[in-house]
């Protein structure tokens, strides 16, 4: 029973030496596995660009230097303790955690080789954990938040890598079978992505009520279809390096493992984009939707990573088709949730990641070279045993609960201290220009939804503008009608300065606009000039209403308005606004 082979499990000698005990490597699997983890490390550029690209430009700069924030501070934790937590080899190690007893270093020279070839290999796939959950939280994390979560979360990661892939791990004693990573890897990032999305909450006008109660979404587009494009080969490319690295070495059998891991991974990519591209076509009315075909790809992938060194072809496709609708299909239940995942992470990890670890219980061939990851046990289709797909499916449990546990303790404790996210202004300004001073597209409110979440201090946008110096700026404004860049009409009605985001309608933009013509009531200008302090009222007509003198009353108006006076029930008339700066 599982109870008996835990209870076994506990049994296993952890003296020093046993827990990390490998084969040792020879030169050629040394420089087998050393090349994998630099490909490997190229994900990370993959990753970058397939997120950026899948963002607002606003935010592109932003998430690139959190795929850096994850190899620098996700690497010096790795270093300091998640090698050790996952690998070390002292006599206190249990079938639950490992410990070591030094950072990481050599006893001998005999043991340069395998274990700094170890080392360098399993920190790319810690950071490829931390950096999965990236996309999850995009557009809406404060930078040194994450930072912090990057350095904490190999702890999340490097428990679950240990009970898979340290000898005294309780889930490889049991017979759970995870070659790359579906479970270690991916079902951790998806899940912490899923609880880091469920934290956040979605971004300012991503889901919101229509005027019947009714509810609605706002699908944000893609800020760089081609970098996600791109991206998505890089990871392509990396994945091979993830799956046929995994055999950790060619030399004997393990060269017809890597083998077969390659040719398993590219079918099963093959199988995903088949059912991605039909499915997208069919549900979308002929049209071939990118984010559905990439995230198909990516989930037959991630499908087969558990997977990949004990399957056929055949079923490699199989389970790459099956991996595809997944990651397609799970974003539209997630929107119906109002669950914001901005880059899928939790459909093309978290779901998949699960898919492939019961796919190892349904699929594992039984030859002999397959023996060195499955311990001789068979599949349903391959000895007609439910054993492995037991074990596989309490690998699964094991790894799902103590990643909601161990993640949620993490991300509620960063935000309860240093705060997750953005504020709402700043939301909306951008990460670029709010973190790193980068300016990007014109600033638009236009994705705000009319609900009570999220209200803006418009007061503070516009402060915050002002210290940025932006030059590329629009700007919300109650019942305006655009009419081109240099003009809009504004009703005559008077405008609260904390006016939230559930009163306005529509926006004024401007591209370094040096004037703007308005038709509106006193009241509403001086709000506007409290709002946007930068603009010095030019000229005020008053209306052809029948008041006399009106040019003096225009001209009270003006230096009334200018010095931040105002006064309740003036004529209604035309004005010029002059910028005194460049950012409006």
């Amino acid at each position: 029973s599982m109870y008996e082979l835990i209870i076994d499990c506990s049994r296993v000698d952890t003296q020093p030496g046993h827990g990390q005990e490998i084969e040792h490597v020879l030169w050629d699997d040394a420089t087998w596995i050393l090349t994998s983890a630099f490909i490997i490390f190229t994900m990370q550029s993959g990753f970058g660009l397939l997120e950026s690209g899948s963002v607002s430009t606003k935010n592109e700069a932003n998430i690139m230097v959190k795929n850096i924030a994850d190899v620098v501070f996700g690497g010096i934790s790795y270093w300091l303790f998640g090698y050790n937590l996952s690998f070390g080899g002292s006599k206190k190690t249990t079938p639950f955690i490992a410990i070591g007893e030094e950072l990481i270093n050599t006893p001998n020279e005999e043991d340069v080789g395998h274990v700094f070839a170890k080392y360098i290999f399993q920190m790319s796939f810690a950071t490829t954990a931390t950096t999965i959950v990236s996309g999850a939280m995009a557009e809406r994390t404060r930078l040194i938040s994450y930072i912090v979560f990057s350095f904490i979360n190999t702890v999340v990661y490097a428990l679950p890598a240990m009970w898979f892939w340290h000898e005294a791990g309780f889930l490889h004693c049991i017979g759970a079978v995870d070659t790359a990573g579906s479970g270690a890897v991916h079902i951790v990032g998806g899940v912490t992505g899923l609880l880091a999305t469920l934290i956040l909450g979605p971004r300012i006008g991503r889901f919101s009520r229509d005027g019947d109660g009714g509810a609605t979404g706002h699908v944000f587009s893609m800020g760089n279809p081609t970098n996600v494009i791109l991206g998505t080969f890089m990871l392509w490319w990396g994945w091979l390096g993830f799956n046929c690295g995994s055999t950790f070495g060619i030399s004997g059998d393990k060269y017809k493992l890597a083998a077969r891991s390659a040719v398993s991974t590219i079918m099963a990519s093959i199988g995903g984009g088949l059912s991605g591209i039909i499915l997208t076509y069919i549900v979308s009315k002929r049209k071939f939707i990118v984010e559905d075909i990439i995230n198909s790809i990516l989930g037959a992938l991630v499908s087969i990573t558990a997977i990949c060194a004990c399957v056929r072809p055949a079923h490699s496709i199989i389970i790459g088709a099956i991996g595809g609708i997944t990651a397609q299909s799970v974003p539209h239940l997630l929107s119906k949730l109002h669950i914001d995942d901005p880059v899928g992470v939790i459909s093309v990890h978290g779901v998949c990641g699960i898919w492939g670890m019961l796919a190892v219980g349904i699929f594992t061939t039984t030859d002999k070279p397959s023996g060195r990851f499955t311990q001789g046990q068979g599949s349903l289709i391959f000895g007609f045993s439910w054993r492995l797909l037991v074990a596989q499916i309490f690998a699964i449990t094991m790894v799902i609960v103590w990643t909601l546990i161990s993640s949620y303790i993490l991300l509620k404790a960063i935000d309860l201290t240093l705060g997750l996210r953005l504020s709402p202004e700043e939301e909306l300004l951008g990460a670029d220009i709010v973190e790193h001073n980068i300016n990007s597209d014109p600033f638009s409110l236009t994705n705000m939804a009319p609900s009570g979440e999220n209200d803006v201090d418009f007061g503070r946008l516009a402060d915050l503008c002002s210290r940025r110096k932006s030059s590329l700026f629009a700007f919300e404004l109650p019942d305006v009608q655009l009419k081109s860049p240099e003009t809009a009409q504004i009703d005559s009605k008077p405008m609260d300065v904390n006016m939230k985001r559930k009163k306005t309608k529509s926006h004024v933009e401007g591209n370094g606009l040096q004037s703007l013509h308005c038709s509106c009531c006193c009241s509403c200008l001086h709000q506007i000039n409290k709002l946007c302090g930068k603009w010095r009222i030019n000229s005020y007509r008053v209306g052809d209403n029948g008041t006399e003198n009106r040019d003096k009353i225009a001209e009270n108006i003006v230096g009334n308005i200018n010095k931040g006076i105002c006064k309740e029930n003036e004529p209604s008339g035309t004005l010029t606004l002059h910028s005194e700066s460049t950012w409006l």
